[in-house]
């Protein structure tokens, strides 16, 4: 089952707050599911989703192309058709909870994510996208300083902006037989 939202393109001004996002949403390998874990680890989804009895996988995407975005939540599970409500309805009060350790790991992992940037094809297909997508090559200081100077309401009032004034786009895959009621969405 996948929840998803139009997002912004790579050239529109809240690309860097919705990756941002992507990463403070995104599954997190060391939250295993359905175990017993310290709640203060690891981000709300993760903990929401892993006190979910039938969720296998769940992760978080966020695809921006030229002209326009995509942003969403897929997860995978027994009974999955029961969640899709409570997953809307969650990514709105999500935005309102997010703690500043959240979003300080979320940018802590960009960072990283920039300095591991070494290899020469990892370079190439960097600049690459940078370069088809956004007509110029941002360098990684530029990246590193928008990163920063996001904070809390900056970041609650960009994705309110985008997430309460736009539709939501379901997308459900597997056998029809575990799709029973989900005209009631």
């Amino acid at each position: 089952m996948g929840v998803f939202y139009e997002a912004p393109s790579w050239k529109h001004e809240d690309y860097w707050p919705f990756l941002l996002l992507q990463r403070i949403m995104e599954y997190d390998p060391n939250a295993p599911i359905n175990t017993n874990y310290p709640y203060g680890l690891y981000n709300y989804m993760n903990r929401w989703f892993g006190d979910m009895k039938d969720i296998k996988k769940q992760e978080c995407l966020f695809i921006p192309y030229r002209d326009t975005g995509m942003f969403g939540h897929y997860a995978s599970g027994e009974f999955i058709t029961s969640l899709i409500k409570p997953t809307i309805d969650r990514k709105q009060t999500y935005l309102e909870e997010l703690s500043f350790e959240e979003i300080q790991r979320a940018k802590n992992k960009i960072y990283t994510e920039l300095l591991a940037i070494e290899a020469g094809s990892d370079m190439i297909q960097t600049l690459g996208c940078q370069l088809i997508y956004m007509d110029k090559k941002v360098p990684k200081t530029e990246i590193a300083s928008r990163i920063a100077a996001m904070d809390k309401k900056y970041l609650e009032a960009t994705y309110k902006k985008w997430f309460s004034e736009g539709d939501t786009a379901l997308a459900i895959y597997g056998p029809t037989s575990t799709i029973q009621r989900i005209n009631e969405v």
